[in-house]
């Protein structure tokens, strides 16, 4: 008993073997059973189900989660992609509490885009009055995200975070569902878009998604988030922020990101 109050972490199998305890494994487990010190499994759909309260609880766009969708990889879409020479790569960015869906496109995985398209969000949600100083951003260790950036330059992904005031928070090593969120739009908008649409170049492509995404934020209902919709949990939890909030379309960034690399070193 005194063990087991100095480790709750450990079970009795454990507890017998670190603090070399005179008892067999099966009388160390019904002495913890009479004092009421075992502890009952969560289960996993409960674990999530606590998960998903504490996201609830954030404040609508101050938690995102972002992640970059490979696009080459969907039958339906390649040949289109080939083709037509539509976007290779997805920049997603995920808001926790709402479920809120923001996407950019690219033909190529580089921290330049994945700095682009965030700083765009970024600037978008200040400009409808969120301090930016209250959003974290989350990201996996991918390079486009300084992943693997041992000196952190101010014009990189994590330094331009910063300087937004913004905070950045890296997920743990080979832990995929620390970003469950924007993890499953992706499932999602493979299902619900990408295997049903076909473009007619890119413009085409790019209201097709403009329609998609206004409809994930705006009509498409989300089980898991008490069957609302993104724009009615943001008007239940945030009334002050303006829906239109929810509107930033998606956009192609290699434009924007020719003209980024054009500017004297140092310019932001």
């Amino acid at each position: 008993v005194a063990a087991r109050k100095k480790a709750p972490c450990f079970g009795a199998r454990r507890l017998v073997d670190m603090f070399v305890l005179p008892v067999g494994k099966g009388a160390a487990h019904r002495i913890l059973r009479d004092h009421q010190l075992t502890r009952r499994r969560q289960r996993k759909h409960k674990r999530k189900a606590d998960l998903r309260k504490i996201k609830a609880a954030h404040a609508p766009l101050t938690h995102l989660q972002m992640d970059t969708k490979y696009l080459n990889d969907i039958p339906h879409y390649w040949p289109q992609m080939q083709a037509q020479g539509l976007p290779r790569f997805q920049y997603t960015i995920r808001d926790e509490a709402t479920g809120a869906l923001f996407v950019s496109y690219s033909s190529e995985l580089s921290k330049t885009c994945a700095t682009l398209a965030l700083s765009r969000l970024l600037d978008h949600l200040k400009a409808h009055g969120l301090d930016p100083s209250l959003v974290e951003v989350r990201t996996d260790l991918g390079s486009e995200f300084d992943g693997d950036t041992v000196h952190y330059r101010p014009d990189g992904f994590h330094g331009s975070l910063l300087a937004s005031g913004a905070r950045h928070r890296f997920n743990p090593p080979a832990r995929p569902n620390a970003n469950a969120d924007v993890e499953s739009s992706h499932a999602t908008i493979e299902a619900e878009f990408f295997d049903l649409e076909t473009f007619h170049g890119t413009r085409h492509f790019l209201a097709s998604v403009t329609t998609y995404q206004h409809f994930f934020n705006f009509a498409r209902k989300n089980r898991s988030r008490s069957d609302q919709t993104p724009a009615q949990l943001l008007a239940h939890n945030a009334p002050h922020l303006d829906p239109r909030i929810l509107l930033l379309p998606p956009l192609l960034l290699d434009p924007l990101m020719g003209q980024d690399l054009s500017r004297p070193p140092g310019v932001f």
